[in-house]
């Protein structure tokens, strides 16, 4: 149903007490993921757009190898002794795709090389930061040696706006519910698939919809879509019907 410009889709059994538990026992045992990304400027020419600050489709997903990763911001001021960020926790898979994660000091504009060996990112995050608060540049997490790039972490963000993330091995997935949503005012509107992609396959739409900026969508799935280890998923937008459109999404997933 449509209620006060938000395209809403439940069931009363997601507000149920034994659900809530449940979640609230995965969550302690940090297995429910909440992934949200932006991506500030798609342009009607340049669709498919994945939901990251990296622009154009997400390029963490195109890895085949474990490497190690670069990590560079393009502020001096994200320094170990600086005002800005000043150490970096990665959350990502090895060459197993087992959950690893370590915590590296940044050297402004110098290259940074971590010590642990990724296959994927599912996210980085600032742990320590200086007097400003929060990382003054952008900050990039790419792979040493086929340089694909793993994240942009926008400044100020302190951590990464990514839509995308990998079921780690030896978990399933259940995504649980979604949403999507243009920021600013007029006529603009947009579709936005939400994907999957089984390890060795291609992409498959799990759902879409369309929104418009009167109209944001939130999706909860009275039947969660499964997502097996090592599968990929993703929001993906495929048409914005103006320029230098701002697209945010989110998905929600236990892990089991």
């Amino acid at each position: 149903m449509v209620m006060f410009g938000i395209n809403y889709h439940t069931n009363k059994s997601d507000f149920e007490d034994g659900n809530a538990s449940f979640f609230i026992n995965q969550a302690k045992k940090g297995l429910t993921i909440h992934k949200f990304g932006k991506n500030p400027d798609i342009d009607t020419g340049s669709v498919p757009e994945n939901i990251w600050n990296g622009g154009g489709l997400y390029t963490g997903f195109d890895p085949t190898g474990a490497e190690t990763l670069n990590i560079v911001s393009d502020s001096t001021d994200d320094d170990v002794l600086g005002i800005g960020a000043q150490t970096i926790l990665l959350e990502g898979l090895d060459a197993n795709y087992d959950r690893i994660t370590e915590i590296l000091e940044m050297d402004g504009t110098t290259i940074v090389v971590s010590t642990k060996s990724y296959i994927r990112m599912n996210r980085a995050i600032i742990k320590t930061v200086g007097s400003s608060g929060y990382n003054v540049g952008s900050i990039t997490v790419s792979q040493t040696t086929s340089s694909d790039i793993m994240c942009v972490m926008p400044p100020q963000g302190n951590q990464t706006h990514i839509a995308c993330y990998t079921i780690p091995r030896g978990l399933t997935g259940y995504l649980v519910k979604w949403s999507a949503n243009i920021q600013g005012t007029g006529s603009n509107d947009a579709d936005i698939c939400l994907r999957m992609r089984l390890q060795g396959s291609g992409f498959t739409v799990q759902s879409l919809t369309s929104i418009s900026e009167s109209f944001l969508h939130f999706e909860n799935l009275y039947a969660p879509i499964i997502i097996p280890e090592k599968s990929d998923v993703d929001l993906v937008v495929t048409r914005v019907s103006n320029n230098n459109t701002t697209i945010i999404g989110t998905f929600d997933i236990i892990l089991i």
